[in-house]
């Protein structure tokens, strides 16, 4: 990540005096403090600035509020090369039509309040609820998380999924909104070149690190194996994803993981969670998001963590979430939901697209597991490469990289995920 000046962070007063102006926060702004929203490591795709505004309200009551406002990075060359642009409109869109519509049958928003989202004079911006305030907080993105934060996560993420069903099947045309801002922009023919490149690239470093960590002859099989499937499994998993099995597909985040959650301890047996970064929503399988969080969030180690138990907390949360949403007005349209969204079905499609979680887990452990004293400057790689498939971090990984990603292929090898027919079609 390049250098972090104060430049990059500040913002124009006139600027955001009108736009909350405009929304009715304010009257008149009287001054405005700038600085980093986020630490050193923890995003990549966009600027995040955290701004304390001080003004008057209406009734010329003086106020002081925290914002988030979200930018796109600086560098042309980086968000020609990452595709930040695509991404950062695809985020406008999603609270522009996603997140109301799921929050009209919420009873409670698991997303930020978005104030603002558009462009001014200079680029595209997204102005949001500073999260800290309500005393959310982001963990640690190298630690795994713990039991607790795991069924809060699969709680609020079944709650997404299950409202997105309840929208589908009682209110087509407001689906038919939703899906406007669903718009694939990973597993698309725009973005196959670029997004193949880079996890030709992960999958190139993983083989390294796993050839350095087979001393016992235990990894062969799973370096063979990859080795084997490393030239389709781009397109692989890009199948996947376009699955077109339109009554198990729901609305997804597309990319949850630690970084882009933030907790609040209620209690010793409650937290709540939020959910940030919408960047890459998709309709899609559910196991998707759960794949992705287990294969980067979690401790592949920890027993209590296994694929079945986290399963079968997400059906617990999805069931419970589709008997209240429903209703007994619909009580048979839930009936029949539970029963396609039976634990049974999940597992089965979980194990089917199991390759997508390695892919995952290799594609994106480098950035959770980088030290923070060794972050590669991704202005200076965007400026001096234009080929997503040389694209070379191997000097920041670190031992908890090769680590976590062991974990992981010795997980594969044990559930005998290398040997599916679907991972060999």
């Amino acid at each position: 990540m390049a250098e972090q000046d104060d430049d990059k962070f500040q913002e124009k007063i006139e600027e955001i005096e009108e736009i909350l102006k405009d929304i009715g926060m304010c009257t008149e702004l009287n001054s405005i403090q700038c600085s980093a929203g986020s630490s050193k490591g923890d995003n990549y795709m966009s600027v995040i600035k955290r701004v304390v505004v001080e003004g008057v309200k209406e009734n010329d009551e003086v106020f002081e509020k925290s914002l988030i406002v979200k930018r796109q990075v600086p560098n042309l060359s980086r968000r020609e090369l990452y595709r930040c642009d695509v991404a950062f409109c695809h985020e406008i869109k999603a609270y522009q039509y996603v997140v109301p519509i799921l929050n009209q049958h919420m009873e409670h928003t698991i997303f930020p309040e978005c104030y603002y989202c558009g462009r001014d004079s200079e680029d595209e911006f997204i102005i949001l609820e500073d999260l800290l305030d309500a005393g959310y907080v982001l963990r640690c993105r190298m630690s795994p998380l713990n039991v607790k934060d795991i069924a809060a996560v699969m709680k609020e993420i079944a709650r997404m999924h299950a409202t997105s069903i309840y929208v589908k099947l009682t209110d087509p045309r407001g689906f038919d909104e939703m899906r406007e801002g669903l718009e694939e922009i990973v597993y698309c023919p725009e973005g196959r070149d670029f997004f193949k490149g880079i996890l030709a690239s992960a999958i190139r470093q993983a083989l390294v690190s796993l050839r350095q960590s087979n001393t016992d002859g235990t990894l062969t099989e799973a370096i063979s194996a990859i080795q084997e499937m490393a030239p389709d499994l781009f397109d692989k998993i890009q199948g996947y994803v376009l699955t077109k099995d339109d009554f198990l597909n729901v609305v997804s985040h597309g990319e949850v993981r630690t970084n882009n959650l933030m907790f609040r301890d209620i209690s010793e047996e409650e937290t709540q969670v939020k959910i940030l970064d919408l960047q890459t929503m998709r309709y899609a399988s559910p196991v998707f998001d759960i794949m992705h969080f287990v294969y980067t969030s979690t401790d592949r180690e920890n027993p209590e963590n296994s694929i079945e138990s986290i399963i079968a907390a997400y059906c617990k949360f999805l069931h419970d979430h589709t008997d209240k949403i429903f209703g007994a007005e619909h009580a048979d349209m839930a009936k029949l939901i539970k029963t396609k969204f039976s634990y049974e079905t999940l597992l089965d499609q979980y194990k089917s697209f199991a390759l997508y979680g390695l892919a995952i887990a290799m594609w994106l452990l480098p950035a959770i597991t980088f030290d923070i004293d060794n972050i590669p400057d991704l202005d200076r790689i965007a400026e001096n490469q234009t080929n997503p498939d040389e694209i070379k971090i191997d000097s920041s990984l670190t031992p908890l990289y090769h680590e976590r990603l062991k974990q992981i292929v010795k997980e594969f090898l044990a559930a005998g995920y290398f040997a599916l027919p679907s991972s060999t079609s």
